[in-house]
């Protein structure tokens, strides 16, 4: 009777020190992928900043469902058909930049 119980505890014993062990790698890489989602995040706006500072212009943006007008929305804006718009789900996938000057005259 002892002899099972000893072995049982000799198994949780062992079987705890791989679970901790496990749990601390995550740990590590938990925290491995904390700093370098912060680093991505300061260098995105590091980069906008720039960006911003670079072009001295309002940012806008067209956000909405697939399929639903918004590169036709930007060619009508800018006045030209540089944005390939067709009736075809995930047709422009890639983000675009277009200078417009609104009727007030104010370039964005």
């Amino acid at each position: 009777g002892s002899s099972g119980g000893g072995a049982g505890a000799a198994l949780k014993g062992a079987g705890e020190t791989q679970l901790n062990m496990d749990k601390n790698r995550l740990k590590d890489n938990i925290k491995q992928l904390q700093m370098d989602i912060d680093r991505i995040r300061k260098d995105r706006q590091r980069k906008r900043d720039a960006s911003k500072m670079q072009l001295g212009l309002p940012f806008l943006a067209l956000v909405g469902y697939t399929n639903a007008g918004k590169s036709t929305l930007m060619n009508r804006l800018c006045g030209s058909n540089e944005v390939t718009a067709q009736d075809r789900l995930f047709e422009t996938l890639d983000p675009t930049r277009r200078r417009v000057t609104f009727e007030s005259g104010r370039d964005a």
